[in-house]
């Protein structure tokens, strides 16, 4: 500052202007050289302040209170829009809820519409027919597609010769024909024998026929265990014959059959003859 003063005193004609000047600014003793020395006219802190009750943007709001006010109209929610404007909305859509939304009973409604109880408290304006107009019975119908009457089919059949499975069944018994069962009975009735009673006959029969069984030496050489019809030839001369001589068994003794017996072939007929 002393510089500068001795600078104004050398000027001519200024110095009361100068000093002035030097009035107007301050000193280099006056310039602040801490904030303390400062106005804090924008509030800026002073000193650390308790910030552990704030609320981080990922934190728990579970416990968060806010102040809000019922919204004047319906409106949707928008992103981005205060907490409080969003509840605000809510409770709107809220107060203005019928009974009805939480009670769930129809008698909550109101304007409800007048069900009919009947057909007649309905306007007929398709022009439905009435059930009174409803046709019961085929008569009540006009017959457009030429249905015909039970009795007018049964009239065509007749016309055209048709017969009744009565009439057909008169129809044949008058030519004489014969049922399965009048058959069955008029060949029962001649004697005739179905397959399987001709072939147990004839097992009987041949059960009891001839049936040749050897040559032995002697009489003496016969077997003591035999059937009836066994047939035996005997070589040399017994008492049943001269040598050649055949004897059957009958059932009680030896039969001689003179000479030599011949088998020929025989049918059931013949066989059945020779047994009886």
């Amino acid at each position: 500052m002393a510089d500068i003063q001795t600078f104004l005193d050398n000027q001519n004609g200024l110095p009361a202007l100068w000093q002035q000047i030097v009035n107007i600014f301050c000193k280099k003793t006056d310039i602040p050289t801490k904030t303390s020395q400062l106005q804090n006219d924008s509030g800026y802190l002073t000193a650390h302040q308790d910030i552990s009750g704030k609320l981080e943007k990922t934190g728990d709001a579970s416990n968060v209170t806010t102040k809000f006010s019922q919204a004047t109209t319906r409106a949707n929610l928008s992103t981005g829009e205060k907490l409080s404007v969003s509840l605000g909305k809510i409770m709107k859509y809220f107060a203005d809820l019928k009974a009805v939304a939480f009670s769930g009973n129809y008698a909550d409604l109101s304007n409800k519409p007048t069900i009919p109880g009947s057909v007649a408290d309905l306007s007929d304006g398709a022009d439905y027919a009435k059930k009174s107009e409803i046709p019961t019975d085929n008569a009540d119908l006009a017959n457009g597609a030429g249905y015909q009457t039970a009795a007018q089919v049964n009239t065509a059949i007749t016309g055209k010769g048709y017969q009744t499975a009565a009439q057909v069944k008169t129809a044949v018994e008058a030519y004489g024909y014969q049922t399965a069962a009048q058959v069955e009975s008029k060949i029962t009735g001649k004697g005739y024998q179905t397959s399987a009673q001709v072939d147990s006959k004839i097992s009987t029969a041949l059960a009891s026929a001839v049936e040749w069984k050897g040559t032995v030496a002697t009489e003496a050489n016969l077997p003591s265990s035999k059937e009836k019809g066994d047939m035996y030839n005997i070589t040399a001369a017994s008492s049943y014959g001269p040598a050649g001589t055949n004897v059957v068994w009958s059932g009680t003794e030896w039969d001689p059959m003179a000479g030599t017996f011949v088998i020929q072939a025989m049918t059931a007929e013949e066989v059945i003859a020779i047994c009886q």
